[in-house]
């Protein structure tokens, strides 16, 4: 008998589970859909931005891809401001979410094409870390999708579409987080986890990365 009623709760509890869940990943594909799709065009032939910060990090992306293919011999030291050597430590680096836009590459899209699904995969990862950070906050998950579909696809980010490299910006809700858990008093995972998403957030975009210490 008390089987039959604990099936039958879990029966009646089914549709907010499934709810639970579809809330999240339709805001999800509607944020995805609403915002940096649709600003590729329907034929993709659009990429956010304009000529200089857009054009400059799709640069440092291609340069890269090519010094991991072997097809430069520094990463460090590119060939422009010569005879200067070390430029690209002046500027945004993107090594953090750079293996990303090498990857498409690799799978054979050209430079432009892959430059924008290294966009679109950036709004994706900005969306479910902060969801990821905001669970951790011990929210609902559909607080945590309203949240981080504010965080991914808010007003905010039509402002910063002329500079991407503030886009990766993913760590930083879950170095927050994990730096809220610490001052709870817990377990040294989360001092590690502070640690590990401050450092990665450096190295996908510096500005952001100055903004946790």
């Amino acid at each position: 008998m008390n089987a039959y009623k604990r099936m039958g709760l879990t029966l009646r509890s089914l549709p907010g589970r499934i709810w639970r869940t579809i809330i999240p990943v339709a805001l999800f594909l509607w944020g995805m859909w609403s915002l940096p799709y649709a600003l590729l065009n329907p034929d993709h032939a659009l990429i956010p931005g304009d000529l200089g910060d857009a054009r400059f990090n799709n640069y440092v992306l291609e340069h890269f891809h090519l010094y991991v293919g072997g097809g430069v011999e520094s990463f460090w030291d590119a060939p422009f401001m010569h005879p200067e050597g070390n430029v690209i430590a002046r500027s945004d680096n993107l090594l953090g979410t750079a293996p990303i836009y090498d990857a498409f590459r690799r799978l054979g899209w050209d430079r432009e094409n892959a430059f924008q699904l290294w966009i679109l995969v950036l709004f994706a990862l900005n969306y479910w870390g902060a969801f990821v950070a905001l669970r951790g906050w011990r929210t609902g998950p559909v607080v945590a999708a309203c949240g981080a579909f504010i965080y991914a696809f808010g007003i905010h980010q039509i402002g910063h579409l002329s500079h991407v490299q503030v886009f990766p910006r993913f760590m930083l809700p879950i170095a927050l987080m994990a730096w809220w858990r610490v001052l709870e008093g817990g377990r040294a995972r989360w001092w590690y986890l502070t640690a590990l998403a401050t450092a990665y957030q450096f190295w996908c975009g510096i500005y952001l990365g100055f903004i946790l210490t």
